[in-house]
């Protein structure tokens, strides 16, 4: 009998393209539970800014938090079937790595990976406005546990990841 899979962590709010994704990491796959499809909203939000702008982020956050409880309970694999944009990775396909911690307001932290005949780009979105830092690190442990020798990290405040 093959052991459990087991959930090392998850990454929240994980744009690729046009969809946001909470990226479920196991030891054995990366996948990712579609959280919404924010639209024309963040656009708005940065053309109108200040108060406007944290308020359309606010209801997209909201929006996201109802999405997550549709998955509570759920197996992996039930998570993936549950909506068609959901999908894995598995781990052994993913040749590197690049995570960029990025900058307040300018740059998204960012993660790239490439796999064979792609390279997939998630924006982490919670961070635009005002950077975690610790959430930043935990992402950086979670990626470096999965991927030891395939990824490298860029603007994680000098530290290394565990």
């Amino acid at each position: 009998m093959a052991a459990p899979e087991l959930v090392v962590g998850i990454l929240p709010s994980a744009r690729m393209r046009t969809t946001d994704y909470d990226l479920i990491v196991t030891d054995r796959r990366l996948v990712g539970a579609k959280i919404g499809t924010p639209g024309l909203a963040p656009a708005a939000g940065f053309v109108l800014g200040g108060v406007v702008g944290y308020s359309i982020g606010r209801g997209l956050s909201r929006g996201q938090a109802a999405q997550r409880a549709r998955y509570a309970g759920l197996s992996i694999d039930q998570i993936i079937g549950s909506d068609r944009q959901n999908f894995h990775i598995p781990i052994a396909w993913i040749e590197r790595g690049e995570f960029t911690a990025g900058i307040n307001m300018v740059v998204t932290p960012r993660l790239t990976l490439w796999v064979p005949g792609q390279e997939l780009t998630f924006k982490f979105m919670n961070h635009y406005w005002a950077k975690d830092k610790a959430e930043v690190q935990y992402i950086a442990d979670v990626l470096a546990k999965i991927l030891p020798g395939r990824i490298t990290f860029k603007g994680i405040g000098g530290h290394k990841p565990l």
